[in-house]
């Protein structure tokens, strides 16, 4: 699967493809190449670990009773005074059991976002924002 770079200019960037590591690992890379484009290099590194943190769950929970992956969509939107990137599914939503070393990605995007909303409705659509406005970070 080739995943097609987002257009830099565009202030709106959504994908949405079969949940695979694969691609979870391809939108890393092409997010972080639209942010750049974008001129937000300096929080591209919060924004593309956090994108990924969601994007790994649903790869690994949202299809798990089922025999194919269904589709995963992020959608990335930047205005001026907030970066938002929302990454969603519609498999089944599996309540966080943390061990010792797994279950902490929702926790790791909430402190490294100003803002983290989960919406269960019909699949599982988890919303990260930045705010730009420098005089509120």
């Amino acid at each position: 699967m080739i995943v097609e770079p987002p257009e830099p200019t565009s202030a709106r960037w959504t994908h949405s493809d079969p949940a695979t590591a694969d691609l979870a690992a391809q939108l890393r890379r092409n997010l972080h190449a639209w942010l750049d484009a974008r001129h937000l290099s300096d929080i591209a590194p919060d924004v593309v670990l956090a994108s990924y943190e969601v994007m790994a769950n649903s790869v690994e929970h949202a299809y798990r009773d089922e025999s194919s992956p269904g589709p995963l969509t992020l959608t990335a939107v930047h205005e001026a005074s907030a970066l938002t990137v929302t990454v969603s599914d519609t498999g089944s939503w599996k309540p966080a059991e943390p061990t010792p070393h797994r279950g902490r990605g929702l926790e790791l995007a909430d402190a490294i976002t100003d803002h983290v909303a989960v919406d269960h409705g019909s699949g599982t659509s988890t919303t990260l924002t930045w705010n730009l406005d420098r005089s509120q970070r």
